[in-house]
């Protein structure tokens, strides 16, 4: 059996399809990904993260907007397109919380 071409395996793997696809209706994402963006607040590589749930909380509550100069309104609006993002690669996410 094939492996499907539209799953990730680590937070690199949900950015480069990020990248590829946006969603329909929408205009294309201007500047880093959402998942690049995170992994730099919390220090780590994107190919370290497993893209599964409880990797992808586990990193986000590392991360501390405010120390990072980003306001509250702006992380959630990271989180938000940490989401979007997350769907177009496939994985399952039902929870995150900004």
């Amino acid at each position: 059996m094939a492996k499907d071409t539209k799953t990730a395996e680590t937070l690199e793997d949900v950015g480069q399809l990020a990248e590829k696809g946006s969603p329909s209706g929408r205009r294309p994402w201007i500047g880093r990904s959402a998942t690049e963006r995170v992994c730099d607040m919390a220090r780590v590589q994107p190919a370290s993260v497993p893209a599964e749930a409880a990797s992808i909380r586990a990193l986000l509550r590392k991360v501390r907007p405010a120390a990072n100069g980003m306001s509250p309104k702006t992380w959630a609006n990271v989180v938000s397109r940490l989401r979007v993002e997350l769907r177009l690669a496939g994985v399952s996410m039902p929870t995150v919380r900004a």
